[in-house]
């Protein structure tokens, strides 16, 4: 049985490139049949709501159940731009949602999934930020804004990261070693998958493998595992 990971695809009809290679990669998928597909977070560029429906969301929703009724079982993790998609969006998809950080198991073998911003600890204010955007109380009255407002809100958000992600480090926006060797250390495996950081690489650190995604607008890439007979994976760049 094949298994498929991608992160940080970023979809946004102002980019129909990344979007025209997740529908490509997706369509591929469907001869294969492979048994899972997991999205580890930012599936999207921006999420202002479920009722927010756009020729992209309903195209998104079309093929990813055709993919499910194919025979691929579909799970999605919330990402840091795309942590407001509802049970209503991945119902219509078909997909499983899944908390961050999860453990699964292929072949016997426990893999951590996370979409990799609860790593970044050197940056506390995001993550005090990211404590707080996703309270339930705050999602429960964000929904009850106007269309018009969330998105208002939405896009200031984004304009403000983009300052922000100025002024701070690049050690700043990328894990720590500390934050990794603790969540290893807490579910007792020896194999993590992740994106978030944009800095697709394949970390061996003694017997633990960390294997980081990249975003689609800069190329992109997805990491093909094949548990059965044997446990084999493969980080392959390009859609």
């Amino acid at each position: 049985m094949t298994h498929y990971f991608i992160s940080d695809i970023h979809l946004d009809e102002k980019d129909p490139a990344v979007c025209d290679a997740f529908f490509n990669f997706i369509e591929k998928l469907t001869p294969e049949k492979p048994e899972t597909l997991y999205i580890l977070g930012d599936l999207f560029e921006v999420w202002i709501g479920d009722d927010h429906v756009t020729l992209l969301t309903q195209k998104v929703i079309r093929v990813l159940s055709a993919l499910e009724k194919n025979g691929t079982k579909i799970f999605f993790m919330p990402g840091n731009r795309d942590f407001l998609i509802g049970q209503h969006f991945l119902k219509q998809c078909h997909a499983t949602l899944l908390p961050d950080p999860q453990v699964i198991y292929l072949n016997g073998k426990a893999i951590i999934l996370t979409h990799g911003d609860l790593l970044c600890t050197d940056d506390k204010y995001y993550q005090r930020f990211r404590y707080f955007i996703r309270q339930p109380l705050l999602h429960w009255l964000y929904y009850r804004l106007p269309l018009k407002w969330r998105q208002g809100i939405a896009n200031h958000l984004r304009q403000s990261s983009k300052k922000y992600q100025k002024n701070i480090t690049d050690s700043m926006m990328d894990v720590t070693q500390a934050s990794v060797e603790q969540l290893f250390n807490r579910y007792n495996t020896d194999f993590m998958i992740h994106g978030h950081t944009h800095k697709p690489a394949i970390h061996h650190n003694k017997d633990k493998t960390r294997v980081v995604l990249a975003a689609w607008h800069d190329g992109g890439n997805h990491l093909k595992i094949k548990a059965e007979p044997s446990f084999h994976f493969e980080l392959i760049n390009g859609i």
